[in-house]
């Protein structure tokens, strides 16, 4: 499963607090909270009925450190260790967003900026002084 990819990279300590912005159906949220029992993850959509599927798996398997949220990205207030997505917007703009926020980016997938990626890690981590993980898939 791709969303596990994220693993690969880094190890969650216990107690470390991620936010999976744009959830859509629930990944790469829902495998990292299986993954990571020992972490806080919140998960928000903008969608309703990509939320309450989220919400309906976490209860099927008593996932108890996963909480779902209808609201839109822009819209979070919380303060989170670790940021992950796949694919939600294009990476200019969802660094406009965290930029706002002391927030620690770590965007799994992203195929089409026109700027190269690395210039993007390069920029964030001047800008807010944290730094960019990128994975992507193996098609």
């Amino acid at each position: 499963l791709h969303s596990l990819a994220i693993a690969k990279a880094i190890h969650f300590r216990p107690g470390t607090e991620i936010l999976d912005f744009g959830c859509g159906g629930g990944f790469p949220g829902i495998p990292l909270a299986i993954l990571f029992p020992e972490c806080k993850f919140k998960l928000i959509d903008g969608t309703g009925k990509k939320i309450r599927v989220c919400n309906e798996v976490a209860t099927a398997i008593n996932l108890q450190n996963l909480k779902a949220e209808h609201l839109r990205g822009e819209d979070e207030k919380g303060k989170y260790d670790f940021v992950v997505s796949r694919a939600v917007m294009q990476l200019p703009d969802l660094m406009k967003i965290i930029k706002k926020k002391p927030l620690v980016d770590f965007y799994e997938k992203h195929a089409d900026a026109k700027t190269p990626l690395e210039e993007w890690h390069q920029k964030l981590k001047k800008q807010i002084g944290t730094t960019l993980v990128i994975l992507q898939e193996q098609l």
